[in-house]
């Protein structure tokens, strides 16, 4: 590619997805900001995750400028502390009952570090102690004594992360807790620790790098999409512990934005189909299908179902009266919340999935009035109707059905 003048800016498609992550980030923290006013709970988990929140969209809005100033090669850097920021929004937010005292130590530990700094004057000193001094203050009193045995740690070693013991590092985190993003943080302590691969990975050019700016459109749709999805996990993480984000919006930013520019980039880098339920995705788009289904009155009956092989001692299929024995478990569906999605949530998790389905009856279907939606592995080419199905399939369907005439 000839190597010309910028600044190239993003087409219209990246520029799009940039913009609604950015308008979401704010309405979040202009929701957040005026709950907060209202009801005044918990000052410092909402001042830590606000702080959060903004270096989160500054790095954002950062990564646009660098790629469209021809520095897209720089950005693994700040995708890297995007993965940081969400780590830390995890560490305050995951136990609403703890949020406070882990927004004292977010909000405390550099002061609390510079108090114990013994080349600090003690004018400084002083200054940090009674910063300190005040965010401590607004702790409840059964965080105080925790609060002070806490700064007296820091007079023998400063912990490694703000956020430890409770939680021992970011990658710890990631891989137990966000395990959709652990290559990329894998991938990116390269990028920012200088390591030879993770200094060109976001170049077009990664054998021809120079020192001069320049396009590099392919890695810059890699870098906002990777970006954008970070910034709308930390947002929609901060909006749920502050009650003013519910998964219907998250998931439809999700489904019309993010997901086709990651079939894009797929298409390009493997030239492969696109897997359509890409590992971390699954979840968000079940939750989009039934919220579909929920709403149009004609279907009845909505099942979640996940199905796998039996194995015995060997790893090998059980086989049961000549046939392969099947596990199925089925979910029931009648509505939509929190409580209903971390139930499924649960369920997935609880066990191997070979298939998962979602099945239904749909009155406007003549024949058999069912309805199903498979979310299949990649790569896999369906047939239509029953005789695209395999055994496994059909055991699914036919046990729905006969759970139906059943009921």
């Amino acid at each position: 590619m000839d190597k010309a003048d910028g600044p190239w800016t993003l087409p219209e498609d990246l520029a799009t997805l940039h913009n609604v992550v950015i308008h979401y980030g704010v309405h979040v923290q202009k929701a957040s900001a005026a709950q907060h006013e209202k009801t005044r709970n918990g000052p410092l988990s909402h001042m830590a995750l606000s702080h959060l929140h903004r270096i989160a969209i500054v790095n954002h809005r950062a990564t646009r400028a660098l790629c469209e100033a021809g520095w897209t090669p720089t950005t693994p850097t700040m995708i890297r502390t995007l993965l940081d920021i969400l780590v830390s929004a995890y560490a305050v937010a995951s136990k609403p009952e703890n949020s406070e005292y882990m927004g004292f130590k977010y909000l405390a530990h550099s002061l609390i570090e510079a108090m114990f700094n013994p080349d600090s004057a003690p004018e400084l000193v002083n200054a940090d102690t009674a910063e300190v001094d005040k965010v401590r203050n607004q702790l409840q009193p059964a965080d105080l004594k925790r609060a002070d045995d806490l700064i007296a740690t820091y007079k023998v070693k400063t912990p490694p992360y703000w956020y430890w013991p409770e939680f021992p590092n970011p990658g710890s985190v990631i891989k137990q807790k966000m395990a959709r993003n652990w290559d990329l943080w894998h991938f990116f302590c390269g990028s920012t620790h200088g390591a030879l691969i993770g200094s060109v990975m976001f170049s077009d050019f990664p054998d021809d790098a120079g020192i001069d700016p320049e396009e590099n459109p392919r890695k810059t749709r890699s870098a906002i999409v990777s970006s954008s999805r970070l910034l709308l996990d930390i947002s929609f993480a901060r909006g749920q512990f502050e009650g003013v984000a519910d998964l219907r919006e998250y998931t439809e930013i999700v489904r019309k934005y993010i997901l086709p520019q990651q079939a894009i980039i797929e298409n390009r880098v493997t030239e492969a189909p696109m897997e359509p339920n890409p590992k971390g995705t699954v979840f968000v788009e079940l939750i989009a299908e039934l919220m579909d289904l929920l709403k149009n009155p004609n279907v009845s009956r909505i099942e979640v179902v996940m199905a796998n092989y039996e194995l015995d001692g060997n790893g090998q299929r059980k086989v049961d009266g000549g046939k392969e024995a099947i596990a199925i478990r089925p979910f029931i569906v009648r509505g939509m919340d929190k409580e209903v999605q971390d139930a499924l949530r649960k369920e997935l998790d609880s066990g191997p999935i070979t298939l998962l389905m979602i099945l239904w009856i749909d009155r406007t279907k003549a024949g058999v009035p069912l309805g199903m939606f498979f979310f299949d592995p990649a790569g896999k080419k369906r047939t239509a109707g029953i005789d695209g199905m395999d055994h496994l399939e059909k055991s699914v369907m036919a046990d729905y059905l006969n759970r139906q005439v059943k009921n």
